[in-house]
């Protein structure tokens, strides 16, 4: 009797808390959306001088949410929600719709882990009995955030049924976006190539929270940076430190300067995630060679008030 309640009260537990909680839906949609503004970064100019968008950012567009309906979202909104939905995870026992699908051991949440230290095939998150519930959902076990972020194809499998939102996905949905025939298809594209720039900002940003890059399990229970984040989300400063303080234009342009032997042809974008620059023990590089990821993330670095 007493061993069936412990493993109720283990059930429980696991339904109600976050294992693999890095920020907030809401923290995570903040920082996108701030990204998108035009004092922070290119994207309003383009979308109105390059795509001839003239409404820019706030450009409505109308896709298919995480559940299959149809709804209409600007563009900054687009990004925004992507930044939410990348923790979304399956439905399990019929349970779990919209923005409460992170609320269930499902999650996406299991492959937002990478250790800088380690090759990154054995970067990604690794706890007995946790990659064990992550091996029951999805068929296979959890991988690091740049793998599944900007790997082509880590998330093309059929027991993803919260969909594949890649940074190649991005570049496919935005090359059909520019090439379809009708306004209905060129503008679903559009959208979901805004919401999985969004989903693939969310690694970007995990990628500066220390549990995330120490292969730490975490929960609301314990205080830390993401319920500090979550908690003081309308007190937090997001305006970069410095005027024109931006990642250098060589992490978006040429491939990382030591990449991973096994992941060679990896798309230029993952320098902001990882250089490999930094050997343990040893110097910390200068900042020209490794950026931090905090300054990566949509360009800016929250400065906590």
């Amino acid at each position: 009797m007493r061993r069936k309640f412990f493993l109720l009260l283990i059930l429980i537990f696991m339904s109600q808390y976050h294992f693999l909680w890095a920020y907030h839906g809401d923290v995570h949609m903040k920082i996108d959306e701030y990204a998108t503004k035009p004092e922070v970064s290119q994207l309003d100019s383009i979308l109105k001088d390059q795509l001839g968008m003239d409404e820019g950012i706030v450009t409505i567009l109308e896709g298919k949410d995480a559940n299959g309906n149809q709804i209409k979202k600007t563009i900054k909104e687009w990004i925004a929600y992507g930044g939410a939905a990348e923790d979304y995870g399956i439905k399990i026992l019929g349970l779990g719709v919209g923005d409460e699908w992170y609320n269930i051991p499902c999650t996406r949440g299991y492959n937002h882990f990478h250790d800088p230290l380690n090759d990154w095939d054995a970067a990604g998150f690794d706890k007995p009995g946790l990659n064990q519930i992550y091996w029951r959902c999805y068929g296979r076990y959890p991988i690091s955030s740049i793998l599944w972020g900007l790997d082509t194809g880590r998330q093309d499998f059929p027991e993803n049924t919260t969909g594949d939102w890649s940074w190649g996905k991005a570049r496919e949905y935005y090359y059909n976006a520019l090439t379809k025939q009708t306004e209905d298809e060129r503008n679903q594209n559009f959208a979901d190539c805004f919401r999985a720039v969004g989903q693939v900002m969310h690694l970007l940003q995990d990628a500066s929270v220390p549990l995330h890059t120490r292969n730490d399990f975490h929960t609301p229970v314990f205080y830390n940076i993401e319920t500090y984040t979550r908690k003081n989300i309308e007190y937090l400063d997001y305006t970069p430190d410095q005027p024109g303080d931006r990642p250098d234009p060589r992490l978006l342009q040429v491939p990382a300067i030591i990449p991973d032997p096994n992941y060679p042809d990896m798309v230029p974008v993952s320098g902001l995630f990882d250089r490999n620059a930094y050997n343990d023990p040893g110097p910390i590089p200068p900042s020209n060679i490794l950026v931090s990821s905090f300054k990566s993330v949509c360009m800016v670095i929250i400065r906590l008030t």
